[in-house]
């Protein structure tokens, strides 16, 4: 009898367990457009700079308005927030490069004193930053092959850098799979 007891309750705790409701992975606005990319850079046709990394990441509002689009330094070095939409995988404008800011430097009037050091007689004022104009961003859902031949999104990116005026750069690139042997 005690034996059939247990049984029974195992059964039911079992019966309960079972009956938890599924997990739904939420997603937050603009998530699709997140991701780690390897990309190569472009201008005027010929490749500059070959397969490097870049990300996109929402930001902190997480309401898909914007993302922020990095590139670790492998690239520009670039970050950025650039207005985006995320109900049609696509992103542009222009951000301030946050890895590009702008000085300008004031010589104080130091009289020649070998215990003064000359960095120490320049004022740095920040006066803002480079920015980074992203013409046209789009992500595109299964548009690209990774290293092993497996179908991932693929990322083009159009953009141009206010300290390199009139040259127009193209990245594009498949999203990063996470396997070591699709890692360039």
């Amino acid at each position: 009898m005690k034996f059939k007891k247990i049984i029974i309750l195992t059964l039911l705790v079992i019966g309960l367990a079972a009956c938890q409701e599924e997990y739904e992975k939420e997603l937050i606005p603009g998530s699709e457009l997140a991701g780690e990319w390897f990309v190569e850079t472009l201008t005027g046709g010929a490749v500059v700079v070959g397969h490097e990394r870049v990300m996109t990441y929402t930001t902190a509002a997480a309401d898909g308005n914007q993302i922020w689009f990095d590139d670790a330094g492998h690239i520009w070095p670039v970050k950025a927030k650039i207005d985006a939409n995320a109900g049609d995988n696509s992103f542009a404008g222009t951000g301030d490069n946050i890895e590009a800011p702008v000085y300008s430097y004031d010589t104080l009037d130091v009289i020649r004193d070998e215990n003064v050091d000359p960095i120490d007689s320049v004022n740095q004022n920040f006066e803002g930053y480079e920015t980074i104009t992203i013409m046209e961003g789009k992500i595109i859902a299964d548009g690209g092959v990774s290293k092993t031949g497996v179908l991932v999104d693929s990322i083009y990116v159009k953009a141009t850098f206010s300290d390199d005026p009139g040259t127009e750069y193209e990245i594009t690139g498949h999203r990063r799979t996470g396997f070591v042997e699709d890692d360039y």
